[in-house]
C-alpha cells in the first residue's frame, strides 16, 4: 500500500481520505467501517498504485533532484507524493516533501506552505511534522501567486540542500490563471 508493506498491521484511514490498498497472493483483509466509511473492491492492473510502478522505478534509477506534481483538485497528487516518497525512502534516498497546497493543510495549516525531510515511510501527509513553514495568509494561491512562488522557491532551495530528491505537491488551482501560475512555478523551481 502506497509503496509500504502493512502486512499484519492495523491501518486507520482518517475521515475524508481515500487510500489504495493492494493485496497480493493469498491475502486476507478485515475492514471495519466507521459511520461514513466505505470501500470499493477493484480488480485489474489499471487500478491502485501498481499504475505508478514504472514511474517509481524511473525515479529511483534516474534520481531527479526535484519533481513537481500538478493536477486538478482530488486527482491523487498527495497520494502519488506519498507513494513516491515511500519508494524513494525504501531505496535509501533522502526525500524532502514540499506541500504547496495552501488550502489543504496537510503538512502545514491552511494558508501556509509546509515542508519536511522524510525520516521514514508513512501513509498520510498529515502524519509528517513540518520543519519549514511559510505563511501565505490565503486558502488559495489565487491573487497571491507571486508570494506562493517565492515562498516555495525558498523552501525548495533549503530542502534540496539536504535531500536527494525533493517532491513538490502543488494545489489544484488550474482554472482561470492557474495554468499560467503553474508554468511560472515550474520555470522558477525547475523540476
Amino acid at each position: 500500500m502506497l509503496g509500504m508493506d502493512v502486512s499484519g498491521k492495523e491501518v486507520s484511514v482518517r475521515a475524508g481520505k481515500v487510500l489504495p490498498f493492494e493485496a497480493g497472493g493469498n491475502s486476507k483483509v478485515k475492514i471495519n467501517l466507521g459511520r461514513w466509511g466505505n470501500y470499493k473492491l477493484l480488480t485489474g492492473n489499471k487500478v491502485g498504485v501498481s499504475i505508478w510502478k514504472d514511474l517509481a522505478n524511473k525515479i529511483v534509477t534516474s534520481k531527479p533532484k526535484c519533481i513537481m506534481l500538478v493536477g486538478a483538485n482530488d486527482t491523487g497528487k498527495s497520494t502519488l507524493t506519498t507513494y513516491m516518497s515511500n519508494i524513494a525512502t525504501a531505496n535509501g534516498l533522502k526525500v524532502g516533501i514540499v506541500d504547496g497546497d495552501v488550502g489543504q493543510g496537510d503538512l502545514a495549516p491552511p494558508g501556509c506552505i509546509g515542508a519536511s525531510k522524510i525520516q521514514k515511510q508513512f501513509l498520510d501527509l498529515r502524519d509528517i511534522d513540518a520543519e519549514h513553514y511559510r505563511f501565505i495568509g490565503a486558502p488559495s494561491p489565487r491573487r497571491v501567486e507571486d508570494l506562493v512562488i517565492s515562498s516555495m522557491k525558498d523552501i525548495v532551495d533549503n530542502l534540496s540542500a539536504s535531500s536527494d530528491i525533493c517532491i513538490i505537491n502543488t494545489d489544484g488551482y488550474i482554472d482561470e490563471h492557474g495554468i499560467d501560475y503553474k508554468i511560472e512555478l515550474a520555470e522558477t523551481l525547475k523540476p
